[in-house]
């Protein structure tokens, strides 16, 4: 195991080593070349992203799923970690049975997608449910023609806090 990363990671979180020297001791295969949505890509990305809506307002559980990988990762809303498609199907199955209707009635619309290596993909997804709203982080792969979703996160979008909110009514 060569030790010069970890050396430079300690060094970098210490503060002794600016971080533009790490990047000179990244492996020779790591590119540096910006990758590149394609035409192709992105239209069958959105058209997965259609059918996954579509499956999801039929709660149609075995057509939703049949795009995520076996081993796919879902993380909710709520922070619960789903690993695995089997486990994702019980607790989809559980929401059809128990879950409130405006779950299935959401509106979404994808903010973003770029990939981030050769045949993998980030999406982000809004999505209003009429009585609250999330963004969902996908990780989509694509092997020959098969997409796969590999992993879901959804985060609760809150009203803006901090420095860069706007002022608040007193009420």
């Amino acid at each position: 195991m060569n030790p010069k990363p970890l050396l430079m990671l300690g060094l970098l979180l210490l503060g002794a080593v600016p971080s533009q020297a790490c990047a000179a001791s990244r492996p020779a295969t790591m590119s540096q070349t910006p990758l590149t949505l394609s035409p192709e890509d992105e239209k069958d990305l959105r058209a997965l992203m259609t059918d996954l809506d579509l499956r999801w307002k039929q709660r149609d559980v075995p057509a939703y799923l049949a795009h995520f990988a076996e081993d796919a990762d879902f993380v909710n809303r709520a922070g619960t970690w789903l690993k695995g498609r089997a486990a994702l199907q019980a607790q989809l199955q559980w929401l059809v049975e128990k879950g409130r209707p405006e779950m299935f009635t959401m509106r979404t619309d994808v903010e973003a997608i770029r990939p981030i290596a050769p045949g993998v993909f980030v999406l982000i997804q809004h999505r209003d449910e009429h009585v609250r709203k999330s963004r969902a982080t996908f990780v989509v792969t694509r092997v020959g023609d098969a997409l796969h979703v590999q992993s879901v996160s959804i985060a609760p979008v809150e009203p803006p806090s901090g420095p860069q909110a706007p002022p608040r009514p007193n009420g």
